[in-house]
């Protein structure tokens, strides 16, 4: 039986920047696991989601994989995040 995985990509964009790191977590981890028998199937936050579909996926998935930006020496200056950040990806059993 193939096991299915959700990956929540919470990448997203800051005055117009950012996220693709995440996406491109997102994705490699989707081929990866995919190419390992896993059948993956990808949230983006950025894209809009709905509650009774999100809770659905979560239902029927055996692994939950969140990528996440976690600010490092977050600062606002003129309202813009400061692009020196970390990324986090962690997995939820």
């Amino acid at each position: 039986m193939t096991k299915q995985v959700l990956i929540i990509d919470a990448g997203c964009k800051v005055d117009d920047h950012g996220g693709t790191l995440n996406h491109a977590f997102a994705d490699l981890v989707a081929k990866t696991l995919e190419s390992l028998g896993w059948r993956p199937d990808i949230t983006r936050i950025d894209d809009g989601w709905c509650v009774e579909n999100e809770v659905e996926k979560v239902l029927k998935a055996d692994l939950l994989i969140s990528e996440l930006l976690v600010p490092k020496g977050t600062s606002f200056q003129n309202n813009k995040l400061n692009r020196s950040s970390a990324c986090l990806s962690s997995l939820l059993f």
